[in-house]
C-alpha cells in the first residue's frame, strides 16, 4: 500500500512539472508576441493539466505561477496604463478566473470518478444478476427433471395452500388434469381430514 501511494504523488509531482514547464513555455509566448497580442487562454492548458493529473493543489499552485508569469510579461513589455496599478488589478483578474476554472476542473474529475464507480458497480450488478438468473434457471430446469419423472404427487403451493404447479403424476391421478394449477390443494382432501390436514400445513410454514 505505501508503495502505491508513493507512486501515486511521484506521478502527481510528474504531472505538476509538465504543467509548470508548460504554464513557463506559455509565459514567454506571451512574452515574445507582445502586448498587441493576447495568449491568455492558453494558460488553461497547464492549468487545466495540473488540476485534472495533479489534483486541487496542483491547479492552484499553476494557477499563481500563470497569473505572475504573466505579469512578469506585462511588466517586460512596459506597457503603458494610466494607472500604476492597472497590471496588477488585470493580474488578480486572471488570476480569480484561474481558480475558479480549476474549482471546476477539479468537480468535474470528482463527478467522472464517480460516474466510472458507479458504472462499475453497475455492471457488477447486472453480472451477479444475470449469474443468479442463469442458476435459477439450471435448478427450474432440475426440478422440471425431477418432478416430471417421480412417481410421487407433487405440488408446489402458496401460502394459501393454492397450486402453483402440479407434476405429471398428479395430474394423471386426479381427475382434473390441468384445471390442478390455480386450485386449492385443500379441495382435494377428503373433507373429514381436511382441516387436519390445513392445520399441519400452516404449522410447517
Amino acid at each position: 500500500m505505501p508503495a502505491v501511494r508513493l507512486q501515486l504523488i511521484n506521478s502527481k509531482v510528474a504531472w505538476t512539472a509538465a504543467a509548470l514547464a508548460l504554464a513557463v513555455a506559455v509565459g514567454f509566448l506571451d512574452y515574445v508576441t507582445g502586448a498587441q497580442v493576447s495568449v491568455a487562454i492558453f494558460y488553461v492548458l497547464p492549468i487545466w493539466l495540473a488540476a485534472w493529473k495533479g489534483g486541487l493543489g496542483a491547479g492552484l499552485f499553476v494557477s499563481l505561477a500563470s497569473a505572475v508569469m504573466w505579469l512578469l510579461a506585462d511588466y517586460l513589455w512596459k506597457a503603458p496604463y494610466s494607472n500604476v496599478l492597472i497590471p496588477y488589478w488585470n493580474a488578480l483578474m486572471r488570476l480569480a478566473f484561474f481558480l475558479l476554472t480549476v474549482f471546476l476542473i477539479c468537480r468535474t474529475k470528482r463527478l467522472n470518478v464517480s460516474l466510472e464507480q458507479e458504472a462499475g458497480s453497475l455492471a457488477r450488478q447486472i453480472a451477479e444478476r444475470q449469474r443468479v438468473e442463469q442458476a435459477l434457471a439450471e435448478n427450474q430446469k432440475m426440478f422440471r427433471l425431477i418432478t416430471e419423472n417421480a412417481s410421487d404427487l407433487i405440488a408446489v403451493l402458496d401460502l394459501k395452500g393454492q397450486r402453483l404447479y402440479s407434476s405429471p403424476s398428479s395430474r394423471e391421478l386426479l381427475a382434473d388434469g390441468p384445471a390442478l394449477d390455480g386450485g386449492n390443494y385443500f379441495s382435494n382432501i377428503v373433507p373429514e381430514d381436511r382441516e387436519q390436514v390445513r392445520a399441519v400445513y400452516l404449522q410447517a410454514i
